[in-house]
């Protein structure tokens, strides 16, 4: 069971499972995305330990997902998200626009699930899994409902 789940992976989705495992030791990160391929590459990069063939079997036991698709699809993620993440997970987004992430984040996690939206603010930016983090700012937004924890937790993730 994986520590951290990456649903969607994005380039920026990608860079961020790197970030993460060079700041973080003995963490275990799975990730999800439609595209097979995409998930074999992101192991192949150290984004990621396990990249399963459904986004269950990649939210099993996690206690923090970052979603991190884009935004036409991410309401469709925040469902599957809501249906087999653990009950208690913190739940974070790479999406540039919060309004709707909030509402849909409302709408799909039941009672439990935390929702702090985040998104790295690079000062310069450079596109595709090996962009770095250092020197980036981390927009975090949580939802009304967000534990003090999770926001913690989310601050956490934009330290790594």
């Amino acid at each position: 069971m994986p520590d951290i789940a990456i649903i969607g992976l994005s380039p920026l989705g990608i860079a961020l499972g790197r970030a993460i495992r060079a700041s973080v030791q003995g963490i275990s990160i799975a990730g999800f995305d439609p595209d097979s391929g995409t998930g074999r590459r992101a192991i192949e990069t150290g984004a990621l330990d396990d990249a399963p063939r459904s986004a269950a079997a990649a939210l099993a036991g996690a206690k923090l997902v970052v979603l991190s698709s884009p935004l036409a699809s991410a309401s469709d993620a925040l469902r599957i998200i809501g249906e087999f993440a653990p009950s208690g997970c913190v739940v974070t987004d790479t999406c540039p626009l919060k309004a709707p992430l909030l509402r849909w984040a409302e709408e799909h996690l039941p009672n439990g699930m935390h929702f702090v939206g985040g998104r790295p603010v690079p000062r310069t930016f450079s596109e595709g899994a090996e962009a770095s983090f250092d020197g980036t700012d981390y927009a975090i937004i949580p939802s009304a409902t967000a534990s003090g924890d999770a926001v913690e937790a989310v601050t956490g993730l934009a330290r790594a």
